[in-house]
This record gives structure tokens, sequence and C-alpha cells, in this order.
């Protein structure tokens, strides 16, 4: 996923979301722009800090950067692996919920808390 600058063009972040093949089906910014949820169809979701106070995970290979850009690419700063099944998520207007839709018709509430990174917690299905 890559995230560019819309005013003055350019690459900013470069994210990966994990190391089999997906299809992203949502993207999303919370709703103070600091961070990038993103849905697939293998049912996963990701977070990405997209400010630089908050780390993203990096690849035990980046010390590799300058010679692979697969190296140099951030990981998600939290995630979480619902069914395998495709759905799409976006933050509540709290920035601390995010609200995943799976195309079965079934739903999760998730619990985000932006200074804690890992797994994402399941607050109601």
């Amino acid at each position: 996923i890559r995230v560019f600058d819309a005013v003055n063009p350019g690459l900013i972040r470069e994210f990966r979301r994990g190391a089999d093949r997906a299809v992203v089906y949502s993207l999303a910014f919370s709703p103070d722009s600091q961070f990038l949820v993103a849905s697939s169809d293998t049912g996963t979701v990701h977070v990405f800090a997209l400010h630089h106070g908050v780390e993203n995970r990096r690849s035990r290979f980046s010390m590799l950067s300058g010679m692979f850009s697969y190296a140099s690419s951030e990981w998600s700063f939290a995630w979480w692996k619902g069914p395998d099944v495709p759905c799409v998520c976006g933050f509540a207007p709290s920035g601390r919920t995010i609200y995943v839709v799976r195309a079965n018709g079934e739903f999760s509430r998730l619990v985000f808390d932006p200074h804690k990174s890992g797994e994402l917690c399941l607050a109601a299905a």
C-alpha cells in the first residue's frame, strides 16, 4: 500500500500488509488522519501509523533496505485476523473503534488503542 502526498506529489510511505497476495477491499483514514486502516479478501484488518511519533513494525531484513525496497517497507502497527471472508472496514468518529463488515453479512467491532501496537481486540461480533 503506497501513500502519496496530494499537495507536493511524491511517495510518503510504503506499507506491507502481509507476505501472501491479497486484494485490498477498503482503505480508510482515522478522523485525525494519523492512521490508515486496510482490509482485504482474506478477512484481515491492518492499521498503519501515518505520523512519525508512532512506529510501524519493520522487516527483520530492514538492514538490507538499500538493496531491496521490500526490506525497507513498514508493516502494520496493529492487526486483526477475522474469518477468511472478504471485508470492508472504517474508523468510528472517535477514532478508537474500527467497524468491520464481511461479505457474508457478519459484523465486528474492534477496539483500537493508538498507543498500543499488536493485535486488535474484538469488542463485539
